[in-house]
């Protein structure tokens, strides 16, 4: 699998406001951080384990409904876990 080339896509104009930085996931068990590449639509996701995972062609909107969300966990395994393309990073 081209890994590269996954990490592309279309981007809306809003997404290049959003900061690519480590955010902590605060009341999680399972999460620990989360950084969103609006360049690339990626977002790398931090376990409390150590794991990281990065997620293909997330868009903004996702990502920010999992920033609001109130069980992270749940959030992530419903609509990034099973809606998009990862790969272990770290």
């Amino acid at each position: 699998m081209d890994y590269n080339r996954l990490f592309r896509g279309p981007r809306d104009e809003e997404e290049s406001d959003w900061p690519d930085t480590w955010f902590t996931v605060t009341g999680s068990s399972n999460i620990a951080a989360l950084r969103y590449d609006a360049l690339n639509r990626a977002l790398y996701v931090r376990f409390v384990s150590g794991a990281e995972y990065a997620y293909a062609n997330v868009p903004l909107d996702v990502v920010r409904g999992w920033v609001s969300a109130s069980s992270k966990g749940s959030y992530h395994y419903q609509y990034i876990r099973l809606s998009f393309p990862y790969v272990r990073v770290g």
